[in-house]
């Protein structure tokens, strides 16, 4: 018997820094993922925290763990084809890929200040967007980025464009702030008007409709590209991160505590969705009807196949706090930690199983006297 005297949670944490730790448990991995993306119907990538990237091939079924070549958390990812994508996060980080993922380059986009989204209308033009009100513009497929003046200070969340002119950014902070540009971010039109709702995100169905959810559970819509806004029924007072629609009238908004909520009349009802989850998620994407993700906090990973009616979780494991690890023999162990938590492992730590323990008070050791009795 072999007795391990580091514990999981230093394994979880050194990924980021040393090249020869990798994720045991949970499973892919525990950073925060802040945006997900699926530019083709089985194959997605989410961003996070540390530079994490993962992606998958399988509609959600499983997913790997990409080095990106930054340790700046990315919030946003954008894909222009199945292989051509961009992520922005921290310290003005953006890097791009052109092979899926599996090498990634990094861009000079010309700020220090957090980008807080990207969004690209084509294969060379492309925007991020992000703190002080920064909007950064590229029309060489991410070469080089220029400044755009948008008039304000506020932290921008959100970015995205319903044509190849008319864009839309909605941020908060300071004050409630909707920035709209109809040649190509030339120029901003701040609509905010009298709408006093802080806005985390925004989708728009065509170039007229549009959602933006926030914070409270605020929901609006627009029907006239952004001039005038009704606030909407979300039936939730969480703070929803990321807003979603499949066709004119399905959409779905995620935010606090694992809330998700779902329209099928364009707004007019919402209802609530179980996800079974309390963790935040930071973003929602579907790529059809039925099939979609949501990401947020510890790592978690969501994934529907029914139009959101149920949705399973990914991530294997516990994201539990967890203090002793205890190995019977190469294979075989055990982890144990906060609430009671108690994991196992047969394949020495590729995979991991909660076991029911019947406490939830803290464990801070483990140990086995033979192969079945502790």
């Amino acid at each position: 018997m072999k007795r391990l005297s580091a514990v999981i949670c230093f394994i979880l944490v050194s990924v980021s820094g040393f090249s020869q730790w990798f994720w045991q448990n949970p499973s892919p991995q525990g950073n925060e993922l802040r945006s997900v993306v699926f530019p083709g119907p089985g194959t997605g990538y989410a961003v996070g925290m540390t530079g994490t990237v993962i992606k998958t091939t399988n509609g959600g079924n499983s997913w790997t763990v990409l080095p990106c070549g930054t340790a700046s958390d990315l919030y946003s990812v954008c894909f222009t084809d199945d292989n051509t994508g961009y992520a922005a996060g921290c310290n003005g980080t953006i890097v791009k890929t052109t092979d899926g993922g599996t090498n990634w380059i990094s861009l000079p986009g010309g700020t220090a200040n957090c980008l807080l989204s990207v969004f690209f209308t084509n294969a060379n033009t492309g925007y991020a967007a992000g703190v002080s009100g920064t909007i950064l513009k590229t029309t060489d497929g991410g070469v080089h980025w220029v400044s755009l003046a948008s008039g304000t200070t506020a932290t921008l969340y959100s970015i995205n464009f319903a044509d190849a002119d008319t864009g839309y950014v909605v941020g908060c902070c300071d004050s409630t702030t909707f920035l709209k540009t109809t040649d190509g971010g030339a120029h901003w039109t701040n609509l905010s008007g009298g709408n006093t709702a802080w806005l985390l995100s925004a989708c728009f169905t065509n170039g007229h409709t549009g959602y933006a959810v926030g914070y409270g559970g605020r929901i609006r819509k627009t029907t006239d590209g952004g001039v005038n806004w009704t606030v909407l029924p979300g039936g939730t007072s969480k703070d929803l991160y990321s807003v979603h629609f499949t066709d004119a009238n399905t959409g779905y908004a995620a935010g606090w505590n694992g809330t998700m909520v779902k329209t099928s009349d364009g707004g007019a009802s919402w209802t609530t969705v179980p996800t079974g989850t309390v963790d935040v998620l930071y973003s929602v994407y579907f790529t059809d009807a039925n099939t979609g993700c949501a990401v947020g906090g510890n790592g978690t990973i969501l994934d529907t196949y029914n139009g959101g009616a149920t949705w399973s979780l990914k991530p294997a494991g516990t994201t539990r706090n967890l203090n002793a690890v205890w190995f019977n023999d190469v294979n075989t162990g055990y982890a144990a930690g906060e609430f009671g938590t108690i994991v196992k492992t047969t394949n020495g730590g590729t995979d991991w199983t909660s076991l029911p323990t019947g406490t939830t008070k803290t464990l801070y050791s483990v140990y086995f006297t033979d192969a079945n009795t502790e």
